[in-house]
């Protein structure tokens, strides 16, 4: 995996795990914290990673990561933790910052992944619509998430 992370091979390997023990300030993000909350039916191939703006490693390009760098008040916005497919936990961003996250350009997410991750959202017992508004507002997505949130609601 890396210098100074070592797998037991009789063990499940948790890529998400050993990825965030390797880059420790790296966040999940926009499509993989899709995956990790279950509101998405793609599996991740490469993960997306958040890093505060200052943050440079040039070991990035040698994993299966796509990077993005924000200023710190944004990047600190919403982090959790949650469990990896492995079981581990992992750091990634609340379910109302991904879902802003993902309708906010560049890297926008494909429009089949927004709507399906709207709708799961929606349809959650634990969805928290003001906290959502609160990040759009903060994010300036607001018109894109009401939007969604009209069609849905």
């Amino acid at each position: 995996m890396g210098r100074g992370i070592y797998v037991d091979p009789a063990i499940f390997d948790d890529e998400m795990y050993n990825l965030q023990l390797r880059f420790k300030r790296g966040i999940y993000a926009r499509e993989t914290a899709l995956f990790l909350y279950g509101i998405t039916d793609r599996t991740p191939f490469v993960y997306q990673m958040t890093f505060p703006k200052s943050y440079h490693s040039e070991a990035l390009k040698d994993f299966p990561i796509e990077p993005t760098q924000q200023i710190d008040r944004l990047y600190k916005l919403g982090i959790t933790e949650v469990k990896s497919p492995g079981n581990h936990f992992v750091q990634t961003y609340n379910i109302e910052k991904t879902l802003c996250d993902i309708v906010r350009a560049p890297g926008m997410a494909e429009l089949s992944v927004i709507v399906q991750a709207m709708r799961e959202y929606v349809a959650r017992p634990d969805r928290n619509i003001h906290l959502l508004s609160e990040y759009a507002r903060e994010l300036r997505v607001e018109k894109q998430i009401e939007r969604y949130m009209e069609v849905l609601l």
